[in-house]
């Protein structure tokens, strides 16, 4: 903020050890200023504070919060979902039961165990050794 805005402000700030005032309060102290409401040695040191914070928490902004590509971002969300067992699911295959029922209802008939189940099984397979 501004030295302008500051004087605009309403925050009270307590006198002795400059926190905002809140219910709790700060320093137990019970005298309270707004920024407009302090000497001007006051209103200087209190901006100098502040600058520092900012610039402070500017340079740890700098740090953390480097810009990421969108593949960064998913692959470290990935690793995250991981280390947090969120994708580590134990395979579950088909019954030889349900193996049949979706060839008899995709196909239209299923008298025995014929290629169509070997079919299915060898894709399933794929797919457990891509999936774990």
């Amino acid at each position: 903020m501004t030295k302008d805005e500051w004087m605009k402000d309403g925050t009270e700030y307590c006198c002795y050890c400059g926190t905002p005032k809140v219910s709790f309060g700060c320093c137990g102290e019970n005298h309270f200023e707004t920024f407009a409401q302090m000497s001007s040695e006051a209103q200087d040191e209190f901006l100098q504070y502040e600058d520092e914070d900012t610039a402070e928490l500017e340079k740890i902004m700098l740090e953390v919060w480097q810009p990421v590509q969108p593949e960064q971002a998913l692959q470290r969300m990935t690793e995250d979902a991981e280390a947090m067992g969120l994708y580590k699911r134990e395979w579950v295959g088909l019954t030889d039961e349900e193996v049949s029922k979706i060839i008899g209802d995709e196909i239209g008939f299923n008298a025995c165990w014929g290629p169509e189940e070997d079919f299915a099984k060898a894709i399933e397979a794929k797919l457990k050794e891509k999936n774990t």
